[in-house]
């Protein structure tokens, strides 16, 4: 048995009240997972839901901007203009120091 569309999904709990989706057509959303393990999630489309701005990610196309920044210990999605010019302020930092990033960083 899986959880319906919007139910809750894969949080810790006693294995007997364990709940997963349906993985043929949905995924279990849970935009917090890098930040509060075990908290459960909800199911979800997989072929119309994507994570939004600042949900945790592991890839590009989990993401409605279409880009999973990493960051020092997860990933979140973020703006590609945003992220692009943030990059963009990391290398010309690190060339112009002689610190280099974490210079700029601090």
């Amino acid at each position: 048995e899986y959880a319906a569309e919007g139910g809750s999904c894969e949080g810790h709990t006693l294995p007997q009240y364990f709940i997963q989706c349906n993985p043929a057509t949905h995924y279990c959303y849970n935009p917090e997972w890098c930040f509060v393990i075990g908290r459960p999630g909800t199911c979800e489309l997989q072929d119309s839901h994507r994570f939004k701005l600042g949900d945790c990610c592991l890839v590009d196309e989990d993401c409605e901007s279409n880009k999973c920044g990493k960051e020092e210990t997860f990933s979140t999605c973020v703006d590609l203009a945003t992220y692009e010019s943030i990059e963009k302020d990391k290398i010309k930092c690190a060339l112009e120091t002689s610190g280099g990033c974490e210079a700029c960083a601090n």
